[in-house]
């Protein structure tokens, strides 16, 4: 989460230039009434507070991961901000006037800064609420002076989600390669690097990329990649490589003898559980999957798919068991215990959505972010209320695995 990235930017003694990889910059205003809450947060606040405080679908956040640079720059953690967009267009072909509409649009720049939007060679500028935006691309970055201030480096996987096609025309480890090298050409040793996925609350990477945050994090280590990391790193190049022209069965066959050999790597355990799933192995899937997010709680988004597809095959009863399961690794995620709720009202069991929206009732909701949630609750308990049930003693939907 790229508001976790803020418990580390803190500690540097001196405001630093942020460069940001990423397919969004994290520049989303802070709304006034909660700005000095954010102060606070960000000044003095515990990990547990970020987690409870600055995230989506928490009944009372008062940051969003994509304000995450917005409030280092509110904090005199920043001073200025360097966003590479994953883009394979040079910088001199940008449209101006288009950026400059998106960016007025996401709230990032007022209609004032748009006004002083200026391309130069290699990049575009823009005044930033009393600091500096600068835009490039990794192109056109590795073709600018050096830059020698203190600088943090945060990569967000959506980077490489907005580059990345597939294993012939993107090869994934090629990419990141690439960028990276390209990167140190550019840039002077950070003072810090920093991650965030993006592959949960925030929906912007698929999970079959979250391995590239160790790939990236190694990269950045004094030792580099170590011995095994290049193993499963070419493991995964031959299974995705094979998956790309359907070639599953192979690919399934290298990652069950790889996982023998490291069957605490998450990644891989995730990448086992895709092929087992797509050769209709759901039972097996679903046992390597909770072994993938016992490793790493991240994958547990997952389930949140496997509900989705089971209400496309019109199965509530496996929806509400996915349900259930993500409900155990995210606790506080009430989009979560909405989709149950609606979940067990599509099965015809009101009396577990109503328990679910009274629980709801009962939260304080952001009237910044939530002001119309107490008045949806309040008519989905009464829908709920109206709707004909089960007819007496009929049993609770089974939760069984989930094949596809």
């Amino acid at each position: 989460m790229s508001t976790d990235a803020l418990v580390k930017w803190r500690t540097l003694p001196e405001p630093a230039t942020m460069v940001v990889l990423s397919n969004v910059p994290f520049l989303q205003p802070i709304p006034k009434q909660l700005r000095e809450k954010v102060q606070s947060l960000v000044k003095n606040g515990r990990a547990e507070d970020f987690e409870k405080k600055a995230r989506y679908f928490r009944p009372g956040p008062i940051l969003l991961p994509s304000q995450a640079i917005s409030a280092a720059l509110q904090c005199g953690l920043v001073s200025d901000v360097l966003w590479v967009i994953p883009s394979r267009i040079p910088i001199a072909d940008f449209d101006l006037n288009r950026l400059g509409d998106r960016l007025v649009e996401s709230g990032i720049l007022t209609a004032e800064e748009r006004e002083l939007l200026t391309k130069r060679k290699h990049m575009i500028l823009s005044p930033l609420r009393g600091h500096q935006l600068m835009m490039t691309t990794i192109m056109d970055l590795s073709l600018t002076e050096k830059f020698h201030e203190n600088l943090i480096v945060h990569f967000d996987l959506s980077y490489f989600q907005a580059l990345y096609k597939n294993e012939v025309k993107t090869p994934i480890y090629d990419l990141l390669e690439s960028t990276l090298k390209q990167l140190v050409k550019a840039l002077p040793k950070p003072s810090m690097t920093t991650l965030s996925y993006s592959t949960e609350e925030e929906g912007m990477v698929e999970m079959n990329l979250r391995f590239l945050g160790k790939d990236i994090q190694a990269s950045f280590n004094a030792e580099g990649l170590s011995a095994a990391r290049r193993r499963l790193r070419e493991t995964r190049k031959k299974a995705l490589y094979l998956a790309t022209f359907m070639i599953n069965d192979k690919a399934l066959d290298l990652l069950k003898k790889t996982v023998l050999d490291f069957p605490d790597d998450p990644a891989l355990l995730y990448d086992l559980y895709r092929f087992e799933r797509s050769a209709k192995e759901g039972d097996t899937a679903l046992k390597t999957l909770a072994m993938a997010v016992e490793l790493d709680p991240g994958f547990g988004y997952e389930y949140l798919s496997l509900a989705r597809d089971a209400e496309t095959a019109r199965r509530p009863d496996k929806a509400i068991e996915m349900l259930q399961k993500a409900k155990l690794i995210f606790p506080d995620n009430h989009y979560i215990d909405l989709e149950t709720a609606a979940a067990w009202k599509r099965a015809g069991h009101a009396a577990g959505a109503l328990a679910i929206y009274r629980d709801l009732q009962t939260k304080t909701w952001s009237e910044v972010y939530y002001p119309d949630m107490p008045t949806r609750l309040k008519n989905l308990i009464s829908q709920v209320s109206e709707t004909p049930r089960k007819p007496p003693g009929e049993r609770n939907p089974p939760t069984k695995g989930l094949s596809k």
